[in-house]
């Protein structure tokens, strides 16, 4: 066992805790799911990177880029790219709305619950088993480099961040994601210097054979539109993002949020990028893929090994408190609040909170099953999360937003066809080895797309004068929701 590495995890767990500890002193419901609507412009940007920055991005788009090269730019880069802009084009009118969730949109918007109910549920299952993965990928990195036992890592890592999330709700998160986002930017530019150190100017050499885009995930045309709508998708309609602008202080904010952080993310992601490239040359051809930003760490150790494992350990925090939080809160207010909607806001509060800590419990399970049962599938959950997500969201929120011609039906019908086109595409390729002749993003997104289409026309939008003010016009709305 690791003790320099353990004592530095360990310090950090006690930190996070006390944000957690004092978050709990914020003892409202709007405390606990927006954070009282007064996050300024530091948490903002804070929250929204290190969300943004799950151990996806540390470890495997390292692990990616030492295999794969230049197609990382299509498979991820430039669909993220395009997200932030649509962010940006809707981030105001988000944060104008008022609102204490994503699934609470449809119902302002539309009237009626169902669409409501639906996306929230679908949040909740999605958000479970990205807990779940994001649990094993950081437990897997403390029983490398500590040696201490997964399971003992998985259950390590989940009672750190459920006691602070249920304690603190999102006022806790966008505290602890500040401090876990300028971890992960001083773990990735001190290992990104130690590269330039050691390879001089030839860390910017691409190596022929990771030049082209056409390999990895990308071997065809065809398939790198598809990553491309896969990570637009996945950043545009993910609702980390979209719950941040509701808790922004104004609307200026919720803007200088995205721009800010995603100029951050692009500079991390420049210097991930090169670390990619160089780890052939730094940790030997038989250590690429995943372990590589590891033995990186690890040969390099001292400061760097500690940064580099408190940066992995952050980037899985930061995603899991935000997906516990959500789940808790969606549950909460879209699910149970719409079957009882004379709720207290006390009695909400209690409901998210214990909601939070039994779906962190059953992750924490699941993830040890995993674990134990050493389940090959968890990849094709993490991929089922983002494009059934990106699938059931993107297409009915966005036209909802610009036009009024869509319509409740039209919205539903998107919403449920993207989800199941996807879902059902996706597992009869990777659960059935059917072949199918186009990725299945196409199947999702071209079905939500029909959906929103035949429901619309067969169900005319007319909306009525406070929709209109409400949605189509500048001006502050009330709180609500």
């Amino acid at each position: 066992m690791h003790l320099g590495y353990l004592t530095v995890i360990v310090g950090y767990f006690v930190v996070v805790l006390l944000i957690g500890v004092w978050g709990a002193k914020k003892g409202s419901y709007d405390s606990y799911t927006v954070a009282d609507r007064d996050v300024g412009l530091p948490l903002s940007v804070g929250t929204f990177f290190a969300t943004y920055i799950s151990s996806a991005t540390v470890v495997g788009f390292v692990g990616y880029t030492s295999l794969s090269g230049a197609s990382i730019f299509p498979t991820y880069f430039w669909g993220f790219a395009l997200g932030w802009l649509a962010l940006c084009l809707i981030a105001g009118r988000m944060r104008r709305l008022g609102l204490r969730s994503v699934p609470s949109y449809f119902e302002a918007r539309f009237g009626g619950t169902s669409l409501r109910v639906f996306s929230a549920l679908v949040t909740v299952v999605a958000f479970s088993f990205s807990v779940m993965t994001q649990l094993v990928a950081g437990s897997l990195v403390l029983s490398v480099v500590i040696g201490i036992n997964q399971v003992v890592g998985v259950i390590l890592l989940a009672t750190v961040l459920i006691v602070y999330t249920v304690l603190g709700g999102l006022v806790s998160v966008v505290r602890t994601d500040l401090i876990q986002g300028c971890l992960i930017v001083l773990a990735v530019a001190t290992a990104f210097v130690v590269a330039l150190v050691q390879n001089g100017a030839s860390a910017f050499d691409v190596p022929e054979n990771l030049q082209t885009m056409l390999q990895g995930s990308t071997p065809t045309t065809a398939d790198m539109v598809a990553l491309v709508l896969v990570a637009f998708g996945g950043v545009a309609a993910q609702p980390y993002y979209l719950h941040r602008f509701f808790s922004a202080r104004s609307e200026a904010t919720a803007r200088q949020m995205v721009g800010i952080g995603a100029l951050v993310a692009g500079l991390v992601y420049f210097m991930i990028a090169i670390l990619g490239i160089v780890m052939p040359r730094s940790v030997g051809t038989e250590n690429l893929g995943d372990s590589a930003i590891i033995q990186f760490g690890l040969q390099n150790g001292g400061l760097l090994g500690a940064l580099i494992v408190i940066g992995i350990i952050c980037a899985v925090q930061s995603t899991v408190d935000s997906a516990l939080h959500l789940i808790g809160v969606n549950f909460t207010n879209d699910v149970a609040g719409v079957a009882r909607p004379t709720m207290s806001d006390e009695a909400k509060h209690t409901l998210a909170r214990s909601t939070t800590a039994v779906i962190g419990v059953l992750c924490t399970t699941g993830a040890v099953l995993f674990i134990v049962a050493d389940a090959g599938f968890i990849t094709i959950l993490l991929n089922i999360w983002l494009g059934t997500l990106s699938s059931a969201l993107l297409v009915p929120l966005y036209s909802s937003i610009f036009f009024r011609w869509v319509s409740r039906l039209g919205a539903l019908l998107s919403s449920v066809g993207g989800f199941l086109g996807y879902f059902v595409a996706l597992s009869a390729v990777e659960l059935g080895n059917a072949t199918l002749p186009f990725h299945q993003i196409y199947f999702g997104l071209g079905l939500s797309v029909l959906g929103l289409l035949v429901g619309s026309l067969a169900q005319r939008s007319d909306p009525d004068d406070d929709v209109v003010a409400r949605f189509f016009a500048k001006q502050e709305a009330p709180s609500g929701a």
